[in-house]
């Protein structure tokens, strides 16, 4: 590389760090911290994903899940808490009713939602066994 490519390199490098661009020094930048699931995350994704057919409560009476022959899961069954497992849960929700011998109208998310997304639905499912909330209505 000639000394005047060099220079014009360096030079760049400079200017997008004094700029705040890129630091001069990559192996100096600070790892963002991990996320870890919520289920306040959970309820953004329940609100886009999963409210019209297990409603706004998880009572599995949303508008378009009251309409099926086999409704759907209603998560604040507490049998149905004590018996399902987290690995369970997420397995539904990653490959679908019909991968995991429920509804074959359970849509799977796998390829839609992070593995965060799906963990964190599944801490937010977890808080309906105390029953109903209010939920507020995430666009």
């Amino acid at each position: 590389m000639k000394s005047r490519e060099k220079l014009g390199i360096l030079a760049a490098t400079v200017i997008a760090t004094v700029l705040g661009g890129t630091q001069a020094c990559p192996a100096e930048e600070s790892k963002p911290a991990t996320e870890l699931p919520s289920s306040a995350r959970g309820l953004e994704v329940y609100s886009q994903r999963c409210v019209a057919c297990h409603g706004f409560q998880g009572q599995g009476d949303g508008p378009l899940g009251k309409n099926l022959s086999k409704r759907p899961r209603n998560f604040t069954d507490l049998g149905w808490q004590q018996a399902a497992t987290d690995t369970q849960i997420a397995d539904a929700i990653r490959k679908g009713g019909y991968a995991v011998g429920l509804s074959p109208l359970m849509p799977s998310l796998g390829r839609d939602l992070t593995e965060l997304e799906i963990q964190s639905l599944v801490l937010y499912i977890r808080t309906l066994i105390n029953g109903p909330k209010s939920a507020s209505r995430v666009p």
